[in-house]
């Protein structure tokens, strides 16, 4: 039969430091849940919920986890494991701007197989869910506004638990899903979980604060954590009845749990009051492991009744010599949740149509990136264009396009680099959270993610060169503007990947002082504001590194083709340089056009993969199985 075990668990957190000992959250847990039962996780603030509720989900992130976790009698296989688990965080994070209907399809797409989703003469999963959850009526409402708010609180609970269950998992974890809602919205959320568990025999496990009583008793067990172990583990029909058995009683118009709750907590108000109630809640530990077992058996024959759940009873000492001892560092090594072994029913090509379709939803019904780039691009191409309209002739003509290039390099590396850091950042916590889940292939997003940025970056500045190039008086040859989009198109490709590779090994925070930065040294490297003849030769080969560089002489080399320049600086004098000699005076004439572009590309290529790495292996779950 379906059921997790967990014997003589224990857990210690992992010092950061040499000069710390380490804390201990748990200490010998012993429970048993069954398919179908419905089991809250309820305790003092540090007493170890999340933990206990992260070590049933098999989603500890470091630390010493001690004894032994079965599924069904066996050790867990990460790989098998996280086919069959759905956890629900206690924030939930939605793909925004998509309605309640969308947000499920899309779920069901990435994660569910085709022939599930739509089975031989069946409803659609997505609708079947949707019935059971009531989501109908707001089928159509949008559940994470960017600038308007989307469906209310409970609503967005019950769309992140629906979520979940679309691939009707056997074991579900829910970390406080009922935080912020009223009680009347958390009596109901939690009903219709205990609905679906029961009548799918799923494992669900759910902490949870405080909940009233009717909320209280829709559970089926019941674990009570204190900082010194466990109060209470069992049914909730029977846990009235054993706080009287030990001399604790609610009084008569008080919720029950609220008592429970007051009686596990450390009071802190003075040093007299911490000392007693530590005692009072060591005595109320020590009583549960001399009396609770016998308790248990006694009141109830029930199987769910018989499980062992504290140290010194009978089922722990027989198993203590048996429980195996497991650090962070070795079940990371040995037994780390890695997506390669996920088996993944759809095609690279197939997660990446479902991403980007996502992706363009989002963008088409919050236009803000688009206009935005689109006001910049052209803003700026009306006063590039203006400022440089009489380009003037000989040398004035030669430092005017200089000039000019400098700032068309410099906007399209500034202005498109550091306002994309911030959308960047919201796009990588949904990636976090969904990569979490196995919901799809890292190839898959990421690339989904730059071909829905491109488009709207490179049309929104395309504007901004036509504007630039005719308003300017550029070369008016059709090739020669083909050939300064193409640069400019290579140099937005550039900053594109170079912000993306940022926030994927940056926070945000760091990545907006870092990004200016390493953009102003490529500036400074980047021919116009000093000749880089001059530099010095130890730091000179930075401009190599530099794609604002090789842009600025591409488009000076494109414009200055073909083109004689009067040198002459006083009335009669006959001077003329070629183009040549106006790039050589420049510092610029090593470089040649095409091979300029090309390393254009090979710096692109190289952010692409920084990036790619950053997100395949640094932006990963670090949670390991136990």
């Amino acid at each position: 039969m379906n059921h997790i075990e967990l014997i003589n668990v224990g857990y210690k957190t992992k010092p950061k430091h040499k000069d710390e000992l380490p804390l201990t959250i748990l200490r010998n847990v012993s429970i048993k849940i069954k398919g179908g039962e419905f089991m809250a996780i309820l305790g003092s603030s540090g007493a170890g919920k999340t933990t206990l509720l992260n070590i049933i989900g098999g989603r500890v992130a470091s630390g010493v986890v001690t004894g032994q976790v079965k599924y069904n009698g066996e050790k867990r296989i990460p790989s098998e494991f996280k086919k069959i688990v759905s956890i629900v965080e206690q924030d939930l994070v939605m793909p925004p701007m998509l309605t309640v209907r969308e947000t499920l399809q899309f779920t069901a797409d990435l994660l569910v197989p085709p022939d599930k989703i739509f089975p031989p003469g069946g409803p659609n999963i997505v609708d079947e869910v949707m019935d059971e959850f009531s989501l109908n009526k707001i089928r159509d409402s949008i559940v994470e506004g960017v600038r308007k708010r989307g469906v209310s609180g409970g609503e967005k609970k019950l769309v992140g638990i629906a979520t979940r269950l679309l691939k009707k998992p056997k074991v579900l974890i829910l970390d406080e899903p009922t935080t912020g809602l009223d009680s009347s919205t958390t009596e109901y959320s939690i009903n219709l979980v205990k609905k679906y568990t029961s009548c799918n025999k799923t494992i669900a496990v759910c902490s949870i604060h405080q909940p009233n009583f009717t909320t209280f008793h829709l559970f089926d067990k019941v674990i009570i954590l204190s900082a010194f172990g466990i109060v209470y583990y069992g049914p909730t029909s029977k846990i009235d009845a054993y706080f009287a058995s030990i001399g604790y009683r609610s009084l008569e118009f008080e919720n029950p749990i609220d008592y429970y709750m007051r009686l596990i907590t450390v009071r802190t108000e003075t040093e007299e009051s911490k000392k007693e109630s530590m005692v009072e809640v060591k005595n109320l530990v020590n009583t549960w492991n001399e009396k609770g077992d016998m308790f248990l058996n006694s009141k109830s024959s029930s199987p769910m009744t018989k499980i062992s759940t504290f140290a010194g009873s009978s089922l722990s000492r027989r198993i203590s010599s048996d429980s195996n001892y497991s650090s962070y560092e070795e079940i990371l090594d040995q037994r780390s949740i890695n997506s390669s072994e996920v088996n993944w029913h759809l095609t690279h090509w197939k997660e990446f149509k479902v991403l980007l379709r996502r992706s363009w939803i989002f963008h088409f019904r919050d236009p803000s990136l688009v206009v935005s780039f689109l006001a910049m691009g052209i803003f700026s191409g009306l006063i590039l264009g203006f400022t440089f309209f009489n380009p003037g002739s000989g040398l004035n003509e030669i430092i005017n396009r200089t000039g000019l290039v400098f700032l068309i390099c410099l906007y399209l590396s500034f202005l498109v680099t550091l306002p994309l850091l911030l959308i960047l950042d919201g796009t990588k916590s949904i990636f976090l959270y969904e990569r979490s889940y196995s919901m799809y292939r890292t190839f898959a997003f990421y690339f989904s993610l730059h071909l829905t940025l491109f488009p709207i970056i490179w049309g929104a500045n395309l504007l901004m060169m036509i504007q630039t190039y005719f308003l300017a008086k550029f070369q008016y040859l059709f090739y020669k503007f083909l050939i300064f989009v193409i640069i400019l198109t290579t140099t937005i490709s550039c900053s594109i990947s170079f912000a993306i590779a940022s926030i994927a090994w940056l926070s945000f925070e760091v990545a907006s002082i870092a990004c200016p930065l390493i953009l102003a040294l490529f500036g400074i490297f980047g021919g116009n504001l000093v000749n880089v003849e001059t530099i010095p030769p130890v730091i000179r080969w930075i401009r190599y590194l530099s794609y604002f560089y090789y842009s600025y002489c591409a488009i000076l080399i494109n414009e200055f083709k073909g083109k004689t320049f009067d040198c002459s600086t006083r009335p009669g004098q006959n001077c003329e340089i070629d183009y040549k000699g106006a790039l050589a005076a420049l510092g610029l004439g090593e470089i040649r056009l095409f091979f300029a572009v090309l390393m254009n590309i090979a710096i692109m290529l190289f952010f692409l993969l920084i990036g790619y790495l950053g997100f395949r292996f640094h932006l990963r779950s670090k949670f390991i199985l136990v």
